[in-house]
């Protein structure tokens, strides 16, 4: 039997044991794939599929009654941007990112309908998050460089006390909604959009002003220097700008979102079924893992006991 029949299995057993409080309490978890973008600096569209990735994520959703459900997960997608698809007057500063997006969440989601008075209900929800990113860019030599060290618009330096390098572990406000289908009672499908708010201004590593030219230099050498200021890749008669220049819009933060389909499977559905004891019920030509007996004795065939 492969590892992840076994993963599957072990997860029924949880749901199996005969704790009266948790195997009366719904437990669901949904997985999820689509995509992930954002919205900042260097893409300003609340929303858009342009420089897309693809995403994914899982989220354990436990009943408080038939319409409120605690949530809480892990998502991971990838995000970028470029000021060559940015707004006209803007091109220009030709800076570019991308950065992987790594978040845990927990937050409470509400159901407009039972599932059993519809198969069909729309949801909302909210929460609070800690997301992890690292934006990056590739050089003029087609290089890949990390951008939080450089200190791009002068962060670290002694020069300007008062800009930090950024933190790379954030909090982040998700919100969003959804659509579920009950296919069964341990099964349905769905589709969701999440819109999350990041508190950081730099997830494309834009967000102030340029720093000084001869202090950046100095300081953090060429390189910084070259990736702080690109227009002159397309316009080479371009010159680096004066110290405080606008290189950004430091009022407005960015924003990530995931938009995909949704998987959901029953744990336990209240009445002590589980999706996975259908699995394994039907696997092992049995009546599942309802005994201790029997628990043991599958165990045994899968070489976890």
């Amino acid at each position: 039997m492969n590892n992840i029949k076994r993963i599957l299995f072990l997860i029924y057993l949880l749901s199996a044991f005969p704790v009266t409080q948790l195997r009366s309490q719904r437990i669901d978890v949904d997985v999820f794939m689509g995509m992930s973008n954002y919205q900042g600096d260097l893409q300003p569209l609340i929303f858009t599929v342009k420089n897309s990735h693809a995403a994914f994520g899982a989220i354990a959703k436990f009943a408080l009654d038939e319409h409120f459900f605690i949530r809480s997960g892990y998502s991971y997608g990838n995000v970028a941007g470029s000021d060559k698809d940015n707004k006209n007057e803007l091109k220009y500063r030709n800076l570019s990112f991308q950065t992987k997006i790594h978040e845990f969440s927990l937050g409470l989601e509400y159901r407009l309908l039972s599932k059993e008075s519809s198969k069909v209900t729309p949801y909302f929800f909210a929460g609070v998050g800690v997301f992890k990113f690292n934006p990056y860019t590739t050089d003029r030599n087609g290089n890949t460089v990390y951008l939080q060290p450089l200190g791009t618009e002068g962060q670290g330096l002694a020069e300007y006390p008062e800009k930090k390098p950024y933190k790379l572990t954030q909090i982040s406000i998700p919100y969003g909604l959804g659509i579920k289908y009950y296919m069964s009672d341990l099964v349905n499908i769905g589709a969701e959009f999440r819109h999350t708010y990041a508190f950081s201004d730099y997830l494309d590593d834009v967000s102030g002003f340029y720093a000084d030219y001869n202090a950046l230099l100095n300081n953090r050498g060429l390189e910084t220097v070259q990736l702080a200021f690109r227009s002159d890749e397309i316009f080479p008669n371009r010159v680096y700008p004066n110290e405080g220049i606008r290189r950004g819009n430091p009022k407005l933060k960015d924003w990530y979102y995931f938009l995909g389909v949704t998987l959901g499977l029953a744990i336990n559905n209240g009445n002590g079924e589980s999706i996975f004891g259908k699995i394994f019920s039907n696997s092992f030509g049995g009546n599942g893992a309802g005994s201790k007996a029997e628990r043991r004795r599958i165990l045994k065939q899968v070489k976890c006991y």
